[in-house]
């Protein structure tokens, strides 16, 4: 029976905590994941940009690099959110383009142009009656 995989969080847990040293390869250590997650600590995003410039390195060389180059600790880094912007969403709706294209289009478009494209989504409702007007 095939052993269960650790999770990219478990593996960041065990090279931040310094538990028993595991097999990169057979618990299913992945080099990006592992980048991403040391990308968010200010304390590990240098040894991030190390490993990437060495795309080719092997998953045992950066599990151990990561494992006794950093500090025993606990890293709590904050992900990196997008935030949701109204004037993007809309020119994305109107010329029904992705986020990329949508930014493009509010640079050339302008405020006034904004203005428009909003007059021309804007879907109108009934107002509510008041009980007994």
């Amino acid at each position: 029976m095939a052993e269960k995989k650790l999770s990219p969080w478990d593996i960041a847990d065990n090279v931040f905590m310094k538990k028993e040293r595991i097999d990169p390869v057979a618990d299913g250590y992945d080099i990006w994941m592992m980048n991403k997650i040391c990308s968010n600590n200010i304390d590990t995003i240098y040894f991030a940009e190390i490993v990437n410039m060495y795309p080719n390195i092997s998953k045992i060389m950066s599990y151990d690099f990561y494992y006794y180059g950093l500090d025993k600790g606990r890293r709590y880094g904050k992900w990196r959110k997008n935030l949701k912007d109204g004037d993007i969403e809309i020119v994305c709706k109107a010329f029904k383009v992705n986020k990329l294209k949508a930014v493009e289009y509010l640079k050339v478009i302008g405020e006034s142009g904004l203005k428009k494209v909003k007059d021309s989504q804007f879907i109108g409702g009934l107002k509510s009656k008041k009980k007994g007007a």
